[in-house]
């Protein structure tokens, strides 16, 4: 009785979180988009996230082609690859142990435009000697409007679906970045947004 018990608890409480968890509300766009290409990034691209009731800053160092080193203000400093790839290095980072991964990628999902898909077989590792194999698949689903602290803007809402996390990205194009995203780690049944407060592009 007391494992059923335990077991029922576990179920009303999952449920709970995720009828609580943030939701992202959207509009009709105020146009139509044109197909969106990727930006490289610069360095000094600065962003300023809010999470939550904390702000982060995440400063690009370093490039690398379309590839770029990005460090962050609450310790987190990670390598990240062009589009929705996963990162293939991050260190200090408070939701993560430190740790590396490669991919194999099929698509393309650049220019951005309802339809377009891209995948990532991945395989990682971390430090405390766990391994994982994975594929992220990445989809442009529609275009809306977001709104987030730094304004309201027509996006791109593209998902990225893998065996532990799901991602939806809100990409304008009137900035060429993500302004918005939601995070699913199904482990966890936790949701974290992260909305953008502001963008100064690198020059």
């Amino acid at each position: 009785m007391f494992r059923k018990s335990i077991g029922l608890i576990a179920v009303v409480g999952a449920a709970v979180l995720t009828a609580c968890a943030p939701e992202v509300e959207t509009l009709p766009v105020s146009a139509k988009l044109d197909p969106m290409p990727l930006r490289i990034p610069v360095v000094g691209d600065t962003k300023v996230w809010k999470v939550g009731d904390e702000q982060l800053t995440r400063v690009t160092v370093a490039v690398n082609g379309a590839s770029r080193k990005v460090e962050g203000s609450e310790g987190c400093n990670f390598t990240s690859d062009p589009g929705f790839a996963p990162g293939p290095l991050w260190a200090g980072c408070p939701d993560f142990t430190d740790g590396s991964q490669s991919y194999v990628k099929s698509g393309e999902i650049y220019p951005l435009e309802i339809g377009q898909k891209v995948s990532y077989a991945v395989k990682g590792q971390n430090v405390s000697g766990d391994t994982w194999e994975t594929t992220r698949n990445c989809t442009v689903l529609e275009t809306v409007k977001v709104t987030v602290p730094a304004g309201s803007f027509d996006t791109f809402h593209v998902a990225c679906n893998d065996e532990f996390t799901n991602r939806d990205f809100y990409v304008a194009p009137e900035l060429g970045t993500t302004v918005l995203i939601r995070r699913h780690r199904k482990s966890r049944n936790e949701v974290k947004m992260f909305e953008m407060v502001s963008f100064t592009p690198g020059t």
